[in-house]
């Protein structure tokens, strides 16, 4: 069990049950030039990404955020390339705060945050620079999981689990960052006890 903050446990889980079905809710691949489901900052554009679009910042920290505020059970992905600096993908972001992976693809590591402190980190490959990476984040009740690639890197359970809240994504440091195929789903729950 480690300490965050007073009052708040984060335990490390080292087994885990098959995550839940998802039903996939939303999905944003960009390629219509439209971002009525987003509030976006400074700087992003729209650029050629194979034969469709993707969304591209350079030199700016500023967020791409989902606009419905009420995320509390769910998953988010993205496909992220970056020439240098990191990526952040964060989920239940609120005043309360967030739970936040950054990939770090020049240090080859992937790290997770909750209201910006540091839970845990892994290492990547080390040929993981200079290519598409996809980074799924879930806060599904009170277990936090980190995905890349389709390996799970991170998965932890938040005793104090934060509030629903938006999903955002943004560059953090320099450098150019793209992002392509926003994906969102929220657990399949069954109508009766049988299935």
């Amino acid at each position: 069990v480690e300490p965050v903050e007073s009052g708040v446990e984060v335990t490390t889980v080292s087994y885990l049950a098959a995550p839940l079905p998802l039903n996939l809710l939303y999905v944003d691949t960009f390629d219509a030039g439209v971002l009525y489901a987003w509030e976006v900052g400074p700087f992003w554009s729209f650029t050629s990404e194979g034969g469709g679009q993707a969304l591209e910042v350079t030199g700016s920290n500023a967020p791409v955020t989902f606009r419905y505020s009420t995320l509390r059970d769910a998953a988010v992905q993205a496909r992220f390339k970056l020439d240098e600096g990191s990526a952040r993908l964060s989920l239940r972001e609120s005043e309360a705060g967030n739970y936040t992976a950054v990939l770090d693809p020049t240090d080859h590591t992937v790290r997770l945050y909750r209201k910006d402190v540091l839970i845990q980190s892994a290492e990547l490959p080390a040929d993981s620079a200079a290519i598409w990476h996809t980074v799924q984040l879930s806060a599904i009740e009170d277990i936090v999981r980190l995905v890349v690639d389709q390996v799970e890197y991170i998965a932890i359970r938040d005793l104090a689990q934060l509030p629903p809240g938006t999903a955002s994504f943004a560059l953090v440091g320099t450098g150019t960052l793209r992002v392509d195929d926003f994906m969102l789903w929220t657990p399949r729950r069954s109508d009766s006890p049988g299935e």
